[in-house]
C-alpha cells in the first residue's frame, strides 16, 4: 500500500449561523471558491491533475444536496473528468472525506484527490429541514436521535466536567483565537467572497459582494459573562451557548497525493496519513 500525504489545506473563515457574514451566501459558493483556491495555491497543481473529490457534509439536503461533491468541482471550474461524491458521517463528515480521499491514493486508485468539507447551518440547520425519526424505533431507541447538546451534557456528567471548567476552557479558547487573529496566525484562511442582498429604492434587491477575512465568531469573553448564561440543552445542565461550539457556515478542502507525486511535483507534504478505523458505542454511555 502506498503512502498518502496532505500537501495543501486552506479554509474559508468560519461565520456564525444566521447572524454571521455568510448568512446570504450559499454553501456551493463557499466550497467551490475554496476548492479553486486550494488548487491555485499548490505549486505545479492544475485542476486536471485531480482524479476525485470526496466532500463531507453533515446535512446534505436543500442548498447543499444533490451530490454537492460533484457539483462544487464543476462550479470551481474543474474539468469533467474530476469525479466527486458527498460523504456523510455527521460531525465527522469532513474527516471521513479526507480519509476516503486518502484511501484512494493509498490503494492506487487515484493519483491526486481532494477531501473537503462544507456546511451552511444558516441554509440547512442542525437536524435538517424535515427530520422524521422512525415512529416505532425512536420510541424504543430515542438515544439514537439525541442532539449534540445532550451529548455534551452526557460527556460532562460521565467525566465530571464542571460548569466552571467548561466556562474557563471557553474563555481561554476565545482569548487564544483573538491572539491568533490579531497576530495573523490563521495562515490557512483565504479571504472569501460573501454576498448580501440590499433593498433598493424601487423595492427590488441588488446582490452585492464583499470579502470576509476572519472568523466572525471570535469575541471578547469573560468568566463573569459566561457564568450568567443559562443552560441551553438540559434543565440544570452545564452546557451553555457560551461554552459550547458555535454553529457555523464555512468550507475547507485538503489535497492528497502519494509520496512519489509529492516529491516529483515539488510539494512539501505533511506527515503520512495513517489508517483511521472508526468505532462506535452506546450513544447514552459514550456519546
Amino acid at each position: 500500500m502506498r503512502d498518502a500525504y496532505i500537501v495543501q489545506s486552506v479554509r474559508t473563515p468560519g461565520c456564525k449561523q444566521n447572524k454571521g457574514l455568510y448568512n446570504q451566501t450559499r454553501p456551493e459558493e463557499l466550497i467551490s471558491f475554496i476548492m479553486k483556491s486550494a488548487v491555485e495555491r499548490t505549486k505545479n497543481l492544475k485542476p486536471e491533475d485531480l482524479d476525485d473529490v470526496m466532500l463531507g457534509c453533515a446535512f446534505p439536503e436543500g442548498e447543499q444536496g444533490l451530490n454537492l461533491g460533484r457539483i462544487a468541482p464543476k462550479m470551481a471550474g474543474f474539468p469533467d473528468k474530476v469525479s466527486g461524491a458527498t460523504v456523510n458521517r455527521f460531525c465527522a463528515s469532513g474527516l471521513e472525506a479526507i480519509a476516503l480521499a486518502s484511501i484512494r491514493v493509498q490503494m492506487g486508485w487515484s493519483e491526486v484527490t481532494m477531501g473537503a468539507g462544507v456546511e451552511s447551518m444558516t441554509f440547512v440547520p442542525m437536524g435538517g429541514h424535515t427530520p422524521r425519526p422512525h415512529p416505532v424505533f425512536s420510541r424504543t431507541n430515542p438515544d439514537m436521535y439525541i442532539s449534540m447538546g445532550i451529548t455534551a451534557e452526557n460527556v460532562a456528567n460521565r467525566y465530571n466536567v464542571s460548569r466552571a471548567d467548561q466556562d474557563k476552557f471557553a474563555a481561554d479558547s476565545q482569548a487564544k483565537a483573538t491572539r491568533a487573529r490579531d497576530n495573523k496566525l490563521f495562515t490557512e484562511i483565504v479571504p472569501t467572497p460573501a454576498n448580501k442582498y440590499v433593498k433598493q429604492a424601487d423595492g427590488t434587491y441588488k446582490k452585492e459582494q464583499f470579502i470576509v477575512e476572519h472568523d466572525d465568531g471570535i469575541r471578547a469573553t469573560t468568566l463573569e459573562g459566561l457564568a450568567k448564561l443559562r443552560p441551553a440543552f438540559a434543565a440544570g445542565g452545564s452546557v451553555t451557548a457560551g461554552n459550547s461550539s458555535q454553529t457555523t457556515d464555512g468550507a475547507r478542502p485538503p489535497s492528497s497525493p502519494p509520496r512519489k507525486n509529492a516529491r516529483n511535483w515539488g510539494w512539501s507534504p505533511w506527515p503520512d496519513w495513517y489508517p483511521m478505523p472508526p468505532s462506535a458505542a452506546n450513544p447514552m454511555k459514550w456519546a
